[in-house]
């Protein structure tokens, strides 16, 4: 019965969102095919809307199997780790709170799922101009890469480091949250147990192996995109407004392009260092790889050019 009563709210909810959706996007999508109309070009409507709705469903659907994968993990981890702390009040009350666990999160995540396609849906113009790329047949002379790379690529790349960032960010987010909600927030709801001793928290629980492994897995591919992001920061210095004039100044060439490149390899040191610190329980790893990252950023990126400038 429960079972049913959750499918049913469920089904409520996913209706209001899409009709909320359709409420938002339907005016806009009329008025854009009248204005085509009035020109006789349909044709081009026809293509920009499937595009729109075909980046739409990528989104959603990428974004919800992230999400509801992982969360889906971290229901199978906190019962583990309930189950084997041995204590009757931990796993009796994960029981308690699953429902509201997952009734919130299944909210959010269709929530920020639509969000996501939609995020996607609006970048069309983008997309479709990376599908038109003509080259210029004219490199650039810090990167010897074809004009048409800055123009056409980089744009696409730097949505889709964007987004994928974005979302990483928000399931590491909300995994951490979840954790806590169900691990956690027991113990300090009911801190005494039936003979008014104080309730312990074991660190086995928050800092076992299953959770650090997950959370660092989902840090792994966020300094994995810190990484990408620089990369693709390192391509923007051809738009550097720093100097006199507008594009790669020579603070640009000789500072600033490498301090990229190493801040690109320390945050795939730092990745690798999550990792393996979650693995072997060695915290210092990550956090020294995090330091040096900053150290270098603050250094390398604001000081030093701005004395040399």
């Amino acid at each position: 019965m429960s079972m049913q009563r959750n499918t049913v709210i469920g089904a409520v909810f996913v209706t209001i969102v899409v009709l909320i959706a359709l409420v938002l996007v339907v005016p806009n999508i009329l008025a854009d095919w009248l204005w085509y109309q009035s020109l006789n070009r349909t044709d081009v409507f026809s293509r920009i809307i499937t595009l729109q709705i075909g980046l739409f469903a990528a989104g959603l659907v990428v974004f919800g199997v992230l999400y509801f994968g992982n969360m889906t993990l971290v229901r199978k981890i906190v019962a583990r780790q309930a189950y084997n702390t041995g204590e009757d009040f931990l796993s009796n009350s994960a029981q308690r709170t699953e429902h509201v666990s997952r009734v919130i999160s299944g909210i959010v995540g269709v929530i920020a799922s639509v969000l996501f396609g939609l995020l996607a849906s609006g970048q069309w113009n983008t997309v479709l101009r990376a599908q038109n790329l003509v080259e210029f047949g004219i490199a650039d002379p810090l990167f010897n890469r074809d004009l048409s790379f800055f123009v056409f690529t980089l744009p696409l790349l730097e949505f889709v480091q964007g987004w994928l960032f974005r979302a990483v960010v928000l399931v590491l987010v909300v995994a951490v949250f979840s954790y806590g909600f169900r691990l956690v927030l027991p113990y300090m709801i009911s801190p005494e147990d039936d003979e008014g001793e104080r309730r312990e928290i074991p660190k086995s629980l928050v800092a076992g192996a299953p959770i650090r492994i997950h959370l660092s897995v989902l840090g792994f591919l966020v300094m994995l995109l810190v990484g990408w992001a620089h990369w693709l920061s390192l391509h923007t210095l051809e738009f550097s407004t720093r100097g006199a004039a507008y594009g790669a100044s020579y603070i640009d060439a000789n500072i600033m392009q490498p301090v990229q490149q190493v801040l690109i390899v320390l945050a795939v040191v730092a990745a690798i260092g999550l990792v393996v610190g979650a693995v072997f329980n060695l915290q210092w790893v990550p956090v020294g790889g995090f330091g040096l990252g900053l150290l270098v950023l603050v250094v390398g990126g604001w000081g030093y050019p701005g004395l040399a400038h």
